[in-house]
């Protein structure tokens, strides 16, 4: 393993008595021996890397394992990385493994060390107040880390209706699947955040198997572009409302706005007001043309985007206001 060297240099600071962690000082220059602040050491940079190797050299030749060169933030770096071997090697000597390696774990799929910590008897509901743990079955399902999660729910970890709706939001039909089977609730948010997502198979099963939807549905597919689940959700019979057109018109998404136009989508003057500060003059003139209602805001949102915007209102009598 390359460790740039560290090797000599550690042993040659150690042999003359450099200390493993050197006092920080305070503004007059005097070492601070009551500093609580923590300084990047080797050691945090080899645990970030996984040099276990290295680590094990540190602490048989007299690195204090203290909060100095040791503290929380070390075994936080290494869980990120997915370094099994070093959280074993820090637990298997006295350190011990907070919440949080664990939720970093679980956030970045490193199920191997989710798994040492259910061997461990570490997973455990800690109640509201530990932030991390409350958001430890979201983190897995937004991952779409299935293995992960059936190990927080075998320990008791608490999930709600945000497991289902992030699974959603990122196309883990098998996480939805899971969690709705297994008793996770679920609102219209597991719908709307598939449809902004563009997970057209999360959003039939999900529809398909009792999930609320509204018209949240329509609108952020629209504001996504994804114009084949507007038009699944709506021929489905998915409500939609005047956000929808004004969804599309925000993004520059002509075809959805003809099409959903077309097929009866009502709109109003967010649909004109959307379309000007964004710079789309061919969904503004379109709108205009065919009826669409606009007003002061539309004018004022013309007038910051300036050009050819500016021009097409002030031409065709948008209101101005006072």
């Amino acid at each position: 393993m390359e460790t740039f060297g560290c090797f000599s240099g550690l042993a040659r600071s150690e042999e003359i008595g450099y200390p493993w962690h050197p006092p920080l000082v305070d503004p007059s220059g005097d070492p601070d021996p009551d500093a609580n602040f923590f300084t990047p050491t080797a050691i945090d940079a080899a645990a970030e890397r996984g040099d276990l190797e290295m680590l094990q050299w540190a602490h048989e030749n007299g690195c204090p394992w203290n909060h100095s060169t040791w503290h929380m933030g070390t075994c936080d770096k290494a869980a990120k990385r997915g370094h099994l071997a070093v959280l074993k090697y820090a637990h298997e000597n006295g350190k011990k493994m907070t919440t949080l390696p664990i939720f970093l774990a679980v956030q970045n799929g490193h199920q191997g060390i989710v798994e040492h910590a259910h061997e461990k008897g570490l997973l455990e509901w800690r109640g509201n107040n530990d932030v991390f743990t409350v958001m430890m079955c979201t983190e897995a399902a937004e991952g779409g880390h299935l293995g992960i999660l059936q190990l927080l729910r075998l320990n008791g970890i608490p999930w709600n209706a945000a497991t289902c709706w992030k699974a959603a939001k990122e196309g883990h039909l098998h996480v939805v699947i899971w969690a709705h089977e297994n008793g996770c609730p679920w609102n219209a948010a597991t719908c709307w955040a598939a449809a902004e997502g563009g997970h057209l198979d999360v959003v039939k099963w999900a529809h398909e198997n009792g999930c609320p939807w509204n018209a949240a549905t329509c609108w952020k597919a629209a504001l996504g572009g994804h114009l084949h689940v507007v038009k699944w959700a709506h021929e489905n019979g998915c409500p939609w409302d005047g956000d929808t057109c004004a969804a599309a018109a925000m993004g520059g998404h002509m075809k959805i706005l003809k099409w959903a136009h077309e097929h009866g989508c009502p709109w109003n003057e967010k649909t004109t007001s959307n379309a000007a500060p964004n710079g789309h003059l061919d969904v503004l003139k379109y709108a205009h043309k065919n009826g669409c209602p606009w007003n002061q805001t539309t004018y004022r949102c013309a007038l910051s985007t300036g050009g050819d915007i500016k021009k097409y209102v002030e031409d065709n009598g948008c209101p101005r206001g006072d």
